[in-house]
Order: C-alpha cells, then sequence, then structure tokens
C-alpha cells in the first residue's frame, strides 16, 4: 500500500476516482449526474493545479483518494467554466426535466459567498468499503497536512451533509473542530476546521 500525490493524473487514475465516488459517496448529489457526469467533473478537476489530488494504490488499484483545494471559490467556478458544455449535457440527460436543480446549482456556484477566511477545504475523500477502518483517511488526512503547510496554508476546511454523524465522528476524530452550518441546494451541512 502506498499514498502518492499526483502531478499529473492519468484517464485511467481519473476513471477509478469516479468509480469510486459514485460507489462510496452514494449520497452525494453528483451522483445523480451519473458515471460520464463524474467522469468529465473529475478530468476538470485534475486539470487545476491548485487542487490537491492524492490517491490510495493497493495491488495496482486505486482504493481511495481525496481532492483538497487551496481556493473553495476558484474550485467551483473552473469546474463550471471548465468543460461547461460536456457537464451540462450529462446534467440535462440525467435530470430527466430537473431544470430548477440546474437552475438553483448555476446560481449556488456564482452567487455563493465562500467563508473567505478559511479558503482551503477539502472537497472529497472516499475510500473502497472494502479498505475502510483501516487508518487509510487518517494518513491521506494527515499527508494532506504536510501538503497544506508545504503551499504556506495554514488551515483548512471540509463539509459533511448534516445527519452524516460517521463522517462528523471521522473528521473529530481527526482533529477536526466544527466551524457552522450552511444550507446548500436545500440540504445542510456541517463544516469543520484543522489546522495544518
Amino acid at each position: 500500500m502506498y499514498i502518492k500525490t499526483l502531478k499529473k493524473v492519468s484517464n485511467k487514475e481519473i476513471e477509478s476516482l469516479a468509480l469510486i465516488h459514485k460507489q462510496v459517496l452514494k449520497e452525494s448529489i453528483l451522483n445523480r449526474f451519473g458515471y460520464n457526469f463524474l467522469l468529465n467533473l473529475y478530468k476538470v478537476i485534475c486539470l487545476d493545479k491548485d487542487n490537491i489530488i492524492q490517491i490510495i494504490i493497493i495491488s495496482n488499484k486505486v482504493v481511495g483518494y481525496c481532492i483538497a483545494t487551496k481556493d473553495a471559490s476558484r474550485f467551483y467556478k473552473s469546474i463550471l467554466f471548465g468543460n461547461y458544455f460536456k457537464l451540462s449535457w450529462e446534467i440535462i440527460k440525467n435530470l430527466r426535466g430537473n431544470l430548477k436543480l440546474i437552475f438553483n446549482i448555476l446560481i449556488w456556484i456564482l452567487t455563493s459567498k465562500k467563508n473567505c477566511l478559511y479558503p482551503a477545504e477539502l472537497q472529497f475523500l472516499a475510500i473502497l468499503p472494502k479498505y475502510q477502518r483501516q487508518g487509510l483517511g487518517t494518513k491521506l488526512i494527515n499527508i494532506l497536512k504536510k501538503e497544506y503547510r508545504k503551499n504556506n496554508i495554514v488551515s483548512f476546511k471540509v463539509g459533511t451533509k448534516a445527519g452524516n454523524t460517521k463522517s462528523d465522528n471521522f473528521y473529530r476524530k481527526n482533529g477536526f473542530k466544527y466551524l457552522y452550518q450552511e444550507k446548500i441546494l436545500g440540504e445542510k451541512f456541517n463544516y469543520y476546521l484543522s489546522k495544518t
């Protein structure tokens, strides 16, 4: 087993990230848009040099990952404009007429005021079920903290869906402190802060 921080992400690795997201982050609103949407989303994310991408490899297979950004506001805007037409097409295909959600997502990305005091944010952390509860998530967090320190970032936040006690407990166990709650697209999210 080893964890590596990627500077360049291969197509095979991007496919693994999208598959793990679909399988592990089942409650994610992004799963509603289908696998092709996730694939295009991760292509955009992996091209942005402000993102930190770490993968866990066991027996030559990606079994987990985390993606973090130095500036959450920029992260969302780069997604929106990075591959707009492909992402929009996948959303439209998979929402079966739910244009209100598309509109709300667009408005949220363009108008949300991110917490400028803590712009760095852990966006995704997912590990295949077979490899969970082995300390791999904690290892990803610790390596991420080192990466942030290299970039002179002293703290970062993470959001969890309110009521997801498994995630809340994981982040608390890893030293994150409750910061605030925010309603995003009709769902409540708890935000936690960690020092690097």
